[in-house]
């Protein structure tokens, strides 16, 4: 994970690159912060984390529609990867964490 972006853990434990930095002014948990959704953390290195359930994903796609205009375009972005990479999945909840 040397590319700066935000990784998704797949159902196989591994870190796979679902947003690349578009060098915007918007953070991993500013999710959590905007949408008041998902569980926001660290790992052991203080890489900034958040965990979302299957309904934090719902709520996700329509609030991020809803609200594009008020929020950073490239934030409305990571929402809309996070939402298409957790569509291929069926997992009951996912991680991810963002790389600077």
């Amino acid at each position: 994970m040397s590319e700066p972006g935000v990784y998704a853990r797949d159902p196989d434990g591994r870190w796979r690159l679902i947003h690349s930095d578009r060098g915007g002014d918007y953070h991993l948990h500013d999710i959590r912060e905007a949408f008041a959704i998902g569980t926001a953390g660290q790992d052991e290195d203080g890489t900034p984390m958040l965990s979302l359930d299957q309904r934090d994903l719902r709520q996700l796609k329509a609030l991020a529609d809803a609200q594009s205009f008020d929020h950073d375009p490239d934030l409305i972005a990571l929402c809309g990867d996070i939402y298409r990479f957790a569509q291929e999945g069926r997992q009951v909840r996912y991680t991810f964490r963002q790389v600077f």
